[in-house]
């Protein structure tokens, strides 16, 4: 019983260090340990512009990352991204079919196929490198 205690008191408070919230019609898993916030997956359209930073209960998140099929299937038409977003992962944008404008304000790492299916993107505005924009997978 004492050690179930005891991994309780240390798994809990680990637990309780990451929340999902939307803040702004963007859902957000947000992480009081490093305070940071990463872009989840919702049901988003239109123009959407991802803020730098949000703030929750009084603490303020830097936005550092897009997860994984966040934007999957979606009806977003443009989409601007701040400097601070270090990291957009794989497929999180897969089949943004109505998807036409991106515009990156640095140079995230990007996973592969983030961008497979954007049959409509016409115009992509980047803030980084050459090299990091030769790494960018636009379709399959």
């Amino acid at each position: 019983m004492k050690r179930l205690l005891f991994l309780l008191s240390v798994i809990l408070p680990i637990m309780a260090q990451s929340a999902i919230v939307q803040i702004g019609g963007i859902n957000y898993d947000l992480s009081k340990s490093t305070l940071t916030a990463k872009v989840e997956s919702g049901e988003y359209s239109g123009e959407i512009t991802i803020p730098s930073q949000v703030t929750y209960e009084s603490i303020t998140y830097e936005v550092t990352e897009i997860k994984s099929s966040a934007f999957a299937e979606t009806q977003i038409t443009k989409i601007t991204l701040p400097s601070s977003i270090n990291t957009i992962d794989s497929d999180a944008f897969e089949d943004c079919t109505s998807l036409n404008t991106i515009t990156f304000r640095g140079s995230p790492t990007i996973g592969n196929y983030a961008f497979q299916g954007c049959s409509g993107l016409a115009r992509v505005y980047y803030g980084g490198t050459m090299e990091g924009w030769c790494t960018i997978h636009f379709m399959s």
